[in-house]
């Protein structure tokens, strides 16, 4: 029987392994936020200009994110070796 703690482990585990869904979210919530803080930048400076720098992170971090998960993806289609010669064939 699972206890809590891995089930939620399982459950993130399914989330984050299903492609670039997770990342794609984070970049637009990022994009959103990024939107936000800059109309509200005239009216609270402060906030808008920590919460413009941390989406700007975050948008830059899920950017890299997404390039990593493309490269992974056509990493994982390769195969696992290269044969450079046949030697014999078993009907010649």
């Amino acid at each position: 029987k699972y206890n809590y703690k891995r089930m939620l482990g399982l459950a993130f585990d399914g989330i984050t392994a299903s492609g670039e869904g997770p990342i794609l979210a984070v970049k637009l919530a990022a994009c959103l936020m990024i939107m936000l803080s800059v109309i509200l930048l005239f009216v609270l400076p402060l906030i808008s200009v920590l919460t413009l720098v941390f989406s700007l992170i975050t948008y830059f971090v899920a950017c890299i994110g997404i390039y990593v998960a493309r490269i992974y993806r056509q990493l994982s289609k390769r195969p696992t070796y290269i044969i450079s010669e046949v030697v014999s064939r078993g009907s010649d």
